[in-house]
């Protein structure tokens, strides 16, 4: 008997696919290539490895640098150190009195500056002074001045010399090395016009004021006490005009002059003292003919009205220097 030979129909019920579709084959998860992926993580772990050996390196290098640099410091130190204590006690003295030199070069003071404004400007301030507690803020005042004594001569200026018309800027001169400023102030009565000096002069408590004694001319006592010899001794501020020698007495005659006397004017004194001495340096010096000076004076009755001994040349101009000006003029043999 013959085996039954049955057919099946093998066609999918599924539509035939065409050509370019994917086949549907369903959700497939990503293979990764085993060897790609072992060679690559060794190249991470290399590289990992070798970041952190040159992270070592550095701060070996770091520390190194560190080492040597403090080791260098020490070493100076110590040379230092050395150099020192090799020196002599008279080396380090001398190294000691050098560093005292500079401080005190740079702790010196600058010579003080006064420009012409700020001349100008405290000149007009203080000439409008007429309260005695404002005094202090624009005069200097001398030994026996007083605050009421400028306000008295403020107010009588305008009787005695007449009214202010300007104020003149002259350049600052040197008196006993201390800068003083100059200002020569105008003033007109009728058709007389006339000029007084104003010295300024600087300390560091009030800065720049007015030397009063020398704006006002003081003469201690009055001039009219000096003239009548009812005085016995004076200081006076006047000018140096010229000397003449009087053989017979071999005695030098100065002619003086002072604009607050209308008297002619003499003082004496012996060729080769200390004042004599004094005055030629005075007359020495390289300006106009007529020169500013402080005398201490003794009137000489025998002689007459207007003549004077010169005891003392204190100052070089009107304003008082550090000290006498004629010590500087006084040798072993002077009395």
């Amino acid at each position: 008997m013959k085996p039954r030979i049955v057919e099946y129909d093998a066609k999918s019920p599924r539509p035939d696919r065409a050509v370019g579709d994917a086949p549907g084959i369903g959700r497939v998860a990503k293979v990764t290539d085993v060897e790609s992926s072992s060679k690559a993580s060794g190249r991470r772990r290399r590289v990992e490895g070798q970041s952190q050996g040159e992270q070592v390196d550095r701060l070996i290098r770091s520390l190194t640098l560190t080492a040597i640099s403090v080791a260098v410091v020490m070493l100076l130190i110590f040379i230092v150190v050395w150099v020192k204590r090799s020196l002599t006690p008279d080396e380090q003295a001398d190294d000691a009195v050098r560093v005292d030199r500079h401080r005190v070069v740079d702790a010196a003071p600058r010579p003080a500056v006064l420009d012409e404004r700020e001349a100008l400007e405290l000149m007009r301030r203080g000439l409008a002074v007429r309260f005695v507690a404002r005094v202090g803020e624009y005069f200097k005042l001398g030994a026996t001045s007083r605050a009421d004594d400028v306000v008295a001569f403020l107010e009588g200026m305008e009787s005695k010399d007449g009214l202010v018309s300007g104020l003149d800027y002259q350049p600052p001169i040197l008196v006993d090395s201390q800068t003083v400023g100059c200002v020569e102030v105008l003033t007109c009565s009728g058709e007389r016009t006339t000029k007084r000096l104003a010295l300024l002069v600087h300390d560091a408590e009030h800065g720049w004021r007015i030397d009063f004694d020398a704006f006002a001319r003081l003469a201690e006592p009055s001039w009219q006490s000096l003239l009548d010899a009812s005085a016995s001794e004076g200081i006076v501020r006047v000018h140096v005009a010229g000397v003449s020698i009087e053989e017979s007495a071999a005695t030098e005659c100065w002619t003086l002059e002072s604009p607050d006397v209308e008297v002619a004017l003499h003082g004496y004194c012996q060729p080769g003292s200390p004042q004599s001495r004094a005055m030629h340096a005075v007359m020495d010096q390289d300006a106009p003919s007529r020169q500013r000076v402080t005398l201490v004076v003794r009137p000489l009755k025998e002689r007459g009205r207007g003549d004077f001994g010169i005891q003392r040349v204190i100052s070089s101009d009107w304003v008082m220097g550090r000290q006498s000006f004629d010590e500087q003029f006084r040798g072993s043999l002077d009395p």
